[in-house]
């Protein structure tokens, strides 16, 4: 077998890798691009959260977290940790901006406790 099938042969068995670093490269920039994507992503998705209006009529199945009954009458450290806004469970980012609004929160535990 002259050298030139032996070269042959070896590149055939090596077959797609026969650049593992650039593969690697590669595959980095793919990584840091999806990285990015995602970045972007929740930047817009923060975004949108902000723009919401919760009508809060639409607010259903509220589920309370941190009740304290030694803090009564103030449950300070309660808050909502599930809730469904449209028969749609909320994502933890509309909960948290629910939460803002301390005056309906305290609102709905005084009759979920009572």
């Amino acid at each position: 077998m002259t050298t030139n099938e032996k070269i042959n042969e070896f590149t055939d068995f090596l077959g797609d890798h026969t650049d593992p670093i650039g593969e690697q490269q590669k595959k980095i920039k793919e990584e840091e691009s999806f990285q990015k994507l995602a970045k972007f992503l929740d930047e817009q998705q923060k975004k949108l959260i902000d723009l919401i209006e919760i009508d809060y009529e639409y607010v259903t199945d509220i589920e309370f977290d941190g009740i304290d009954h030694s803090d009564a009458p103030d449950y300070c450290d309660a808050y909502i940790c599930s809730a469904c806004y449209h028969d749609i469970e909320m994502c933890d980012e509309l909960l948290d901006k629910l939460n803002e609004d301390r005056d309906f929160v305290y609102d709905k535990l005084i009759n979920y406790l009572y």
